[in-house]
């Protein structure tokens, strides 16, 4: 609600904010992804629900639309956010589709993709492994 709130009051950002069901963050709330179709995208976790963290939200948001890849130097990171990135992953246009299948015979099938977790159902303990 801060980060929406922070987006509404901003002047005109080359940035969008849209809800997601589910980051398989349950335990590391508040958790946003930040992430572009042409660039390297981000998870952030453990974030603290404040006006301070959603302005660096919209900081650093801004510095990764204007990078060329998504990297954004660690000198540049706002403070709020320093510590809380979880993961980096790669850019869908920039990674190749057939690296995934690449690893398989052609004769198997390609492995189901995972289904998110739904509030109903256990989280994934740290020592359990996905398919």
């Amino acid at each position: 609600m801060q980060l929406r709130t922070a987006l509404a009051g901003a002047a005109e950002l080359p940035v969008s904010v849209s809800s997601v069901r589910c980051l398989w963050a349950c335990k590391r709330s508040c958790a946003v992804a930040v992430r572009s179709p042409s660039r390297v995208g981000y998870v952030l976790a453990d974030l603290e629900p404040t006006e301070l963290t959603a302005q660096a939200l919209l900081e650093y948001a801004t510095r990764y639309a204007q990078s060329e890849d998504g990297a954004v130097p660690y000198r540049e990171w706002p403070a709020p956010l320093k510590g809380h990135f979880v993961c980096r992953f790669p850019s869908p246009l920039l990674a190749a589709p057939a690296a995934v299948t690449a690893a398989l015979p052609a004769s198997e099938p390609s492995p189901a993709a995972p289904q998110p977790h739904h509030p109903d159902e256990p989280a994934c303990s740290k020592n359990e492994q996905l398919p």
